[in-house]
């Protein structure tokens, strides 16, 4: 089975892109057929092809493409009229955050690449510390987005398609930082957070653990509740770009806290089905956080984060 003709026409070529399937792990290989028909003969004939990662931003035009893997398939060679076919193997990162070095992108599926790949070699345009990426995230603040990329032509006169694949969020084991307050100065009580998945949550699942409030001084509050708030931000500037409660729970209705007496309240939240995973780029962010709101009436309220990861694959 194959999925998602996509076609371009002009005069003289017609590019056609097909993908054996439409969602990929990292990790995985995405087996692709291309095929090429021309009206006339050309003489000079380059027809390339590339798996590709894009993350922009939307609103300011940022934007960071770069090939994963690819392959010359014609390089200054004849490609008589009518019809051509290739099917090319292009390995999916396994790789998702951006590396520390470019040895730490190492991988045997891919040939040597840079300064190291062989001469005429499509792998010479690949610096080796690309060889990673973030999973597909539409969400609002970062797109990252995967494509299959074939061009065909002559000198510069080019024309090119793509086939959009998603590549999707693995499961995390990495157990998130401890809970921070939010705010400035010294918090009114102290939020804990106890009982959360030790990795990263799936969409479409609940979330759930216990929080512990210690209060510093006497708080009369309207109640206590957990958001899941999503956050695109930049890194390492860490300006937040979106910021969407995406759901929410009650944890407390009104109450009083006494300093010295702890109090403790269980909470339950789903994570949308639709929820972007979580993603880390080289220059943004995608999270979310578990954040508890004490609601405190003619006060700013008193809230402490928790970040968590959600990823979107088995």
């Amino acid at each position: 089975m194959v999925f998602g003709w996509f076609r371009r026409r002009d005069p003289a070529v017609t590019i056609e892109v097909t993908t054996d399937r439409p969602t990929y792990r990292p990790g995985d290989t995405v087996s692709a057929r291309v095929r090429v028909t021309s009206s006339k003969d050309m003489d000079d004939a380059v027809v390339e092809l590339s798996l590709e990662r894009i993350v922009e931003v939307p609103g300011n035009g940022a934007c960071d493409r770069a090939a994963v893997a690819g392959r010359y398939l014609l390089d200054g060679e004849t490609l008589a009229a009518g019809e051509r076919e290739w099917t090319v193997e292009l390995p999916v990162p396994r790789r998702t955050t951006p590396p520390a070095e470019p040895d730490d992108c190492a991988d045997e599926r891919y040939p040597p690449s840079g300064d190291a790949a062989a001469e005429g070699s499509y792998d010479a345009w690949i610096e080796p510390q690309e060889r990673w990426g973030p999973p597909t995230s539409l969400g609002r603040g970062v797109h990252v987005r995967w494509a299959v990329r074939c061009e065909v032509g002559e000198g510069k006169d080019r024309q090119q398609q793509e086939q959009p694949v998603v590549v999707l969020a693995p499961p995390l084991a990495v157990a998130p930082p401890p809970a921070r307050h939010r705010g400035e100065g010294e918090p009114a009580c102290t939020i804990t957070f106890s009982g959360l998945p030790a990795g990263s949550v799936r969409v479409g699942s609940s979330v759930g653990g216990r929080l512990r409030l210690v209060a510093h001084q006497e708080i009369d509050a309207r109640g206590v509740r957990v958001d899941l708030v999503r956050v695109a931000r930049s890194d390492p500037a860490d300006d937040v770009l979106t910021w969407d409660v995406i759901a929410t729970a009650t944890a407390s209705d009104a109450l009083g806290l006494r300093p010295r007496q702890p109090r403790d309240f269980a909470f339950s939240l789903v994570v949308p089905a639709d929820a972007s995973p979580s993603v880390d780029t080289e220059g943004y962010v995608v999270e979310y956080l578990l954040r508890a709101v004490i609601d405190r009436p003619r006060r700013s309220d008193t809230v402490w984060d928790h970040v968590i990861a959600v990823h979107n694959s088995d």
